[in-house]
């Protein structure tokens, strides 16, 4: 079997189970239906996409080297005499920090929730997150946590009617 054919195969079964979860999620309530529905419909479009994209006509092939792209060049080889490849030593000193501060990001991040609720913590983590990495100048971090906030709220608060989490801190800004 080739390699096209192999890959036909399992995007066909994505798309069944895609169109399964979309056929399962219509039983559901109009709030029910406002996340599962968008992501059903998102995979059934990037599958069909993905399909069409792989059996074009015309030939040309994708060149992606899926390890480098997943290690982001963290490992390099480099050929030697006999021509083949020997990977190079790793500073495995340079990732120590880099883990440490994501396990610091996503301890503030909880502590933010359970202190403030997810609301405040969204606004708050992603407006220090922005400025702590350099992403974003502070305006523009600033404004893109909002919109992302905001975007929060409308989904859960009021597209779905939820009642939010207002966190342990809460009794202390209630008025009296």
């Amino acid at each position: 079997m080739s390699r096209r054919t192999q890959e036909n195969l399992i995007a066909g079964l994505l798309v069944l189970v895609f169109a399964a979860y979309l056929l399962m999620t219509l039983s559901l309530g109009p709030n029910a239906r406002l996340v599962p529905v968008p992501i059903a419909l998102l995979g059934l479009g990037f599958l069909l996409i993905q399909i069409v994209s792989q059996n074009r006509s015309d030939g040309r092939e994708f060149q992606l080297d899926l390890f480098a792209s997943l290690t982001a060049g963290a490992v390099s080889s480099t050929a030697d005499a006999s021509g083949e490849e020997e990977p190079e030593p790793r500073d495995t000193r340079e990732s120590f920090p880099r883990e440490l501060q994501a396990a610091g990001f996503l301890a503030a991040f909880i502590g933010l929730i359970l202190l403030l609720g997810p609301i405040a913590a969204v606004f708050l983590f992603t407006s220090a997150f922005f400025l702590v990495t350099g992403h974003f100048a502070p305006l523009k971090g600033v404004t893109v946590a909002g919109l992302c906030t905001l975007a929060l709220y409308l989904l859960f608060a009021v597209g779905l009617q939820l009642q939010m989490y207002h966190g342990v801190l809460a009794p202390l800004f209630e008025p009296r």
